[in-house]
């Protein structure tokens, strides 16, 4: 499946890389440590069947390059938040691989809900 839409989101000194595919309620989905949005392909089609899936690689994975920022549920939490406010969404849905991904879309959901991004 091809996404509708991909590129760089420019934010919190980094080039965010994301897949956009069909359309309807937004999804977040994100991939497990070491992996890219290619390994998780398998989940895309299911899921865009219902629903906008936005599909996003984190800081040092695949197209998203590593910086010397910190790399902790934090930052990746901000990026995710500034993701989704780039993306002007308001609220999404989450899905992801492993619990390392479940818990960087949880502090991003829960800082931007309490305004801390």
């Amino acid at each position: 499946m091809k996404p509708v839409s991909s590129g760089y989101a420019d934010l919190n000194g980094i080039k965010l890389y994301h897949e956009i595919y069909s359309e309807g309620e937004p999804l977040l989905l994100i991939h497990g440590g070491l992996t890219t949005i290619d390994e998780i392909q398998g989940w895309v089609q299911p899921l865009a069947q219902t629903r906008q899936v936005i599909a996003v690689e984190m800081q040092g994975h695949g197209r998203t390059a590593d910086t010397d920022r910190p790399m902790n549920f934090v930052t990746m939490g901000d990026d995710i938040a500034a993701l989704l406010d780039y993306l002007k969404i308001q609220t999404a849905r989450w899905a992801a691989r492993q619990k390392l991904a479940n818990m960087v879309a949880g502090v991003s959901l829960v800082r931007r809900e309490l305004g801390l991004e």
